[in-house]
C-alpha cells in the first residue's frame, strides 16, 4: 500500500516538474509579446509572437504524445526481446545431463532478466508477482525422460505465454 501511494506520489513530482518546465518554456514566448505591447509595437509584430508562442504549445503538444507512445512501444519491444530468447531456449536441443544443466542455468539467468526489465519498464506489481509465481499449471509439452529438464521447459513456456500477455498490457496502456 505503501509502494503504490509513493509510486503515485513520486509521478505527481515528475509531473509536476515536468509541467513546470513546459509552463516556463511556454512563457519564454510570451514575453516578447508583452514588451511588445507595452512598447507599443506594430499589431503585426505582436500577432507574430503570439503565432511564435502558439506554435511553440503545438509542437510540444504533438511531441509530447508520440514521446509517450514511442516509450510504450520501446518497453514493449523490450520484454518482446526477452521473449525471443526465451522462446530460443525453449526450442535449444538438449541431448545430455550436462546440456541440461546448463538450460536451467539459462532459464534461471533469464528469469532474472525478465523481472529486472518487468520492474524497469514499470509493469504492475501484480503483473511481476503473475510472471514470478506460477503456481500451478498444466504441463504443455511432452515428457523427454528428464525430470528437470522437462520442468522447467515447462515452466518456460508457461512463462513465455504470461510474458506476451504482460507485454500486450503495457503496449495497450494509457501511459
Amino acid at each position: 500500500m505503501l509502494e503504490r501511494l509513493w509510486r503515485i506520489i513520486e509521478g505527481a513530482r515528475a509531473a509536476w516538474e515536468w509541467w513546470s518546465i513546459l509552463a516556463l518554456l511556454g512563457l519564454l514566448p510570451a514575453v516578447p509579446t508583452v514588451l511588445a505591447i507595452f512598447e507599443g509595437q506594430p499589431l503585426s509584430v505582436i500577432a507574430l509572437d503570439v503565432v511564435v508562442a502558439v506554435a511553440f504549445w503545438v509542437v510540444i503538444g504533438v511531441e509530447g504524445k508520440a514521446i509517450i507512445g514511442e516509450s510504450r512501444q520501446r518497453r514493449a519491444a523490450r520484454l518482446m526481446a526477452l521473449r525471443d530468447e526465451g522462446v530460443a531456449i525453449l526450442n535449444r536441443r538438449v541431448r545430455d545431463d550436462g546440456a541440461v544443466l546448463r538450460h536451467r542455468g539459462d532459464v534461471d539467468v533469464w528469469d532474472q532478466q525478465v523481472i529486472r526489465v518487468l520492474k524497469e519498464v514499470r509493469a504492475r506489481q501484480s503483473d511481476i508477482g503473475w510472471f514470478r509465481t506460477l503456481g500451478t499449471f498444466q504441463p504443455r509439452l511432452p515428457a523427454t525422460g528428464n525430470e528437470m529438464y522437462d520442468r522447467r521447459q515447462n515452466l518456460l513456456a508457461e512463462k513465455l505465454e504470461r510474458l506476451m500477455v504482460i507485454a500486450q498490457r503495457i503496449e495497450d496502456s494509457k501511459a
